[in-house]
């Protein structure tokens, strides 16, 4: 049986005018599996704000991305100038239709980290936000430093070398919707 997606709901005032980041911590089941896939689409019902296959910035998890810095990467004011610029989805073998190869990660590591900027000009007019992310393993996502989701995972801090508790079910690259609604953002 499917594990239900954990969803968690800060304080009303998630989003905010102009500039919002979300980020995502993608893992793998195994160190070895071949299958990890993780891309995402994110906005209001029928229509994206970031669109699938979009850039992202991107920072393998073979290194902690908190290394020398005072704020986690999950934060807004996080400095991300070392992190590469990718495209989604991610993937650890090369599949049909592009995106971000880590080949690395067989064997040595297993999760990526995902960060990107979004532009809002009225947050106070969404009725619903929804996050499509599709995966196999399990991801945890914040919007603008807020856990917002967790599927997968064990509830406490992901250390570097964490992996999923298990696949999901279903394909590889299932996809799961979170929907946010508007009491909440």
């Amino acid at each position: 049986e499917p594990l239900q997606p954990t969803l968690f709901y800060g304080p009303s005032g998630l989003l905010s005018l102009g500039e919002n980041w979300i980020a995502v911590h993608a893992l793998n089941g195994d160190l070895f599996s071949s299958d990890f896939f993780v891309d995402l689409k994110l906005g209001v019902v029928d229509a994206p704000i970031i669109p699938k296959r979009a850039d992202w910035l991107f920072f393998p998890g073979d290194a902690d991305p908190n290394a020398g810095k005072t704020t986690k990467w999950q934060e807004v004011d996080y400095d991300d100038t070392e992190w590469s610029h990718a495209g989604a989805p991610f993937v650890n073998v090369r599949r049909v239709g592009g995106g971000t190869v880590v080949p690395e990660m067989l064997g040595q590591f297993g999760s990526v980290f995902l960060r990107k900027i979004f532009y809002l000009d009225h947050p106070a007019l969404i009725d619903e936000f929804e996050i499509h992310i599709q995966l196999a393993h399990g991801a945890a996502v914040w919007m603008n430093g807020t856990e917002v989701f967790r599927e997968t995972l064990a509830a406490a801090d992901l250390a570097l070398d964490a992996l999923a508790l298990r696949s999901l079910d279903g394909p590889s690259d299932a996809e799961v919707t979170i929907s946010i609604p508007s009491g909440m953002l």
